[in-house]
């Protein structure tokens, strides 16, 4: 199992680094619509990815580095689709999850050890959050004519890749930590976790590929 585990991050670290040289090619094709600062996200990934590795082969331990990048992540996430829903009301919904997911950032950050102690807590709520904001997008697109072009929407396959991710990882991050504080340790949450994020980057590759300026968009 341990070693399904190294496979999968060789693999998913290496799809990081593609996404990110494909957003650099295929950022002019983007430039123009929204959200436009997606590449920023994948940098963010790339980064926390490899930081993450080093950290745990030189220190024994790299969860501060994780712990720190959710005040950054999810946050992005939210604004990503903000920018993306056209219902002014669902604008203001999702900046209240940005709030709210702030307060208890900081409120989990300062009860626990934030060195030592996975922030599930945090991250459960990033998730949920973020499947409500996908949720949100999806119904402003489907009360307009974006809807006909859909298939060419880079923030379409973005979405579809976050909710599957968002959608397989919180009943694991539910089940793991439950059973973690009853020593239990089973690493096959870390395989299907694993297995979600090369889903998810693979959804997120495909946007990128077929990704059309709004001028260029045809049913």
């Amino acid at each position: 199992m341990e070693n399904i585990l190294e496979i999968q991050k060789y693999i998913y670290n290496g799809l990081y680094l593609v996404l990110v040289i494909l957003a650099i090619v295929r950022y002019p094709r983007y430039k123009n619509d929204t959200p436009k600062y997606f590449p920023l996200l994948l940098f963010l990934n790339l980064i926390v990815e490899y930081v993450g590795l080093v950290l745990g082969i030189i220190l024994g331990f790299n969860l501060v580095i994780y712990n720190i990048s959710n005040l950054i992540y999810f946050p992005f996430i939210f604004l990503c689709f903000r920018e993306s829903t056209t219902i002014p009301a669902f604008k203001k919904y999702i900046n209240v999850f940005i709030v709210l997911f702030i307060i208890i950032f900081f409120y989990f950050a300062f009860a626990t050890d934030f060195n030592q102690h996975n922030q599930w807590e945090t991250t459960l709520t990033g998730s949920v959050f973020s499947i409500i904001c996908i949720l949100l997008y999806y119904i402003s697109i489907l009360r307009s004519d974006a809807v006909i072009t859909i298939r060419y929407d880079r923030i379409f396959w973005i979405s579809i890749g976050f909710l599957l991710f968002f959608a397989g990882t919180i009943p694991i991050e539910i089940i793991s930590n439950a059973l973690e504080m009853k020593g239990i340790d089973f690493n096959v949450f870390g395989v299907i976790r694993g297995g979600l994020i090369i889903i998810m980057n693979v959804c997120f590759i495909i946007g990128l590929l077929i990704t059309r300026p709004k001028s260029l968009q045809v049913s």
